[in-house]
């Protein structure tokens, strides 16, 4: 493949595969990255890149997956926001298993899980119900000395209060307190709602009151 004899290399692709991408033509991007290979041209990691995100942008999540764990197997790193979306996309897709395999690879690559990862997937376990593993993965953070931030503490409150966990709940914002991790307006609007279907009526009314203090 060539024009006035100069040969297209993988970064020439790139551009191409990112264009067919940003326009959705998954069928045409995918065409090219095939022709690559067979012109003997290897794709490069950012060649994935672009791939997956044309999966995203047409919502084709298996072909996403299937592209990243390749990308695994030939220990080639692939970019950590692609991973975060992934992780994010699955779990709103309730599909949690895949979710999980894809943590477990990112360990197994040597790819550290950073906070926007635990909260991804606390936020994941507490709207699922499992609390027990939601807090086993606080637990986790905290010996991978990983520091939890307002979302952290957010989506903790929130799967707490979920599912009737009224006490941890306000345990949990006391420790928080005591910490560097400042509360937010999601953070008191998740506490009054919690309060309020715990039927603590008048401990959401005193801590509005505050609010507005």
């Amino acid at each position: 493949m060539k024009w006035k004899s100069i040969a297209l290399d993988v970064v020439s692709f790139n551009i191409c595969i990112d264009c067919l991408g940003r326009v959705g033509k998954v069928r045409e991007a995918k065409d090219h990255l095939e022709y690559m290979r067979q012109v003997g041209i290897s794709p490069h990691m950012i060649t994935c890149i672009m791939m997956i995100r044309c999966y995203f942008k047409v919502g084709k999540v298996d072909k996403a997956t299937d592209l990243l764990f390749q990308m695994m197997k030939m220990e080639c790193d692939p970019d950590e926001i692609i991973i975060y979306s992934l992780l994010s996309i699955l779990y709103k897709a309730s599909r949690e298993d895949e979710a999980w395999k894809l943590f477990n690879k990112m360990q197994h690559i040597h790819i550290s899980p950073t906070i926007v990862t635990y909260n991804i997937l606390i936020n994941g376990l507490g709207n699922d119900g499992k609390i027990k593993e939601m807090i086993d993965l606080l637990k986790e953070m905290w010996v991978r000395r990983c520091p939890s931030n307002v979302i952290t503490c957010n989506s903790i409150l929130d799967g707490l209060y979920k599912n009737g966990e009224v006490d941890l709940a306000c345990r949990t914002m006391q420790r928080m307190q005591r910490t560097r991790c400042k509360p937010d307006d999601f953070t008191y609007n998740i506490l009054i709602d919690g309060l309020i279907k715990g039927d603590m009526i008048d401990d959401a009314c005193q801590l509005f009151n505050r609010m507005k203090d």
